[in-house]
């Protein structure tokens, strides 16, 4: 592990099994994530993106453990988060936190705001009740709230202003990574704008590192440091932001990126189509997971597994078409 790595994240497998039956068998398995690997530095932002359904948030929560892995490993400052004991997995809680994507589903309306802030102070029995008092009011103010918002309750607060509650719940314990699932989605276009120049200043002045998973390639990109794009379970894509927009090299990437609305009537975009639906992750195609959808697919696609390689300095693909200069595994 180099000395500004923070988050290692290797091979990781999240399976779901399929139950059916008076003895509730198991016949099959939702193969949610399928051997996802990517780095996050210390003060780094990385977008993770991809087609809704793809496995992105369930990474996110495996990270966490929130969902429990079934393989793989996440290493954080060197130490395999999989392995922890529950002691162990308490303290690393206080390292890692999450910001939901519903600001309405993810605060109690039945506790003030100042207790909803609190809460991680009083899991974690960190400072005395007008310390924590004190950490909260402290956290609204950073987060474009008034410190007199503490006694009010969820429902009196807009989609912006509950995002930026749970923004400062995240920050409440003084974490050092911050994984925002689909943090913009739920808001407003002019707040999505106020709420990323947040996330921006909170990282600076917080020194954090974020994993921001998102489905909006151009949201992610002014966020963002690197992205991964992920399809059906898998890395196809990790370039620095400013690469992937001007360079992409998956197909997969392409498409995506061919697909968001140019905000110019006088430019056009050549759309890139796919064939058919994206396939079901209870039973996803052998080898390249894209192979039946890709315009560029050729003879390797459906008989090895393409690896993720560094097709250009810091540009990480895993299809055939890079795999050696004949273009084959």
């Amino acid at each position: 592990m180099t000395a500004d790595r923070l988050l290692e994240v290797r091979d990781l497998k999240v399976y779901f099994p399929i139950r059916e039956g008076l003895l509730s068998k198991t016949v099959g398995y939702v193969y949610a994530v399928d051997g996802v690997g990517f780095d996050v530095h210390r003060g780094e932002t990385l977008g993770l993106v991809g087609e809704s359904g793809c496995g992105k948030t369930t990474a996110g929560r495996g990270i966490l453990r929130l969902v429990e892995p079934t393989a793989g490993k996440v290493l954080f400052e060197g130490k395999d988060v999989l392995g922890f004991s529950p002691a162990e997995l308490k303290t690393f809680r206080c390292k890692a936190q999450i910001v939901f994507q519903d600001p309405y589903a993810s605060l109690n309306p039945r506790m003030r705001i100042g207790e909803i802030v609190a809460a991680p102070l009083d899991i974690h029995g960190i400072g005395s009740p007008d310390e924590r008092r004190a950490r909260v009011r402290f956290l609204l103010e950073k987060v474009g709230l008034r410190a007199e918002y503490m006694d009010r309750y969820p429902h009196e607060f807009s989609g912006g202003q509950r995002q930026r509650i749970g923004v400062a719940r995240a920050l409440a314990i003084q974490p050092q990574l911050i994984i925002g699932d689909e943090p913009f989605s739920a808001l407003d276009v002019s707040v999505q704008a106020q709420v990323i120049n947040l996330f921006r200043k909170l990282q600076e002045e917080f020194h954090l590192s974020y994993v921001i998973i998102a489905h909006n390639l151009s949201v992610v990109r002014h966020i963002s440091d690197r992205i991964a794009v992920m399809y059906l379970g898998r890395i196809a894509e990790v370039a620095t932001s400013d690469d992937l927009h001007e360079q992409p090299l998956h197909p997969y990437t392409q498409a995506l990126l061919s697909s968001i609305p140019v905000p110019n009537p006088h430019l056009k975009r050549t759309r890139i189509p796919l064939e058919g639906d994206v396939p079901s992750a209870i039973s996803p195609p052998v080898h390249c997971k894209f192979h039946t959808r890709c315009p560029r697919r050729f003879e390797p696609c459906d008989q090895l597994d393409p690896l993720l390689r560094e097709a250009a300095p810091g540009h990480w693909v895993a299809c055939h078409l890079y795999a050696d200069p004949a273009g084959r595994a």
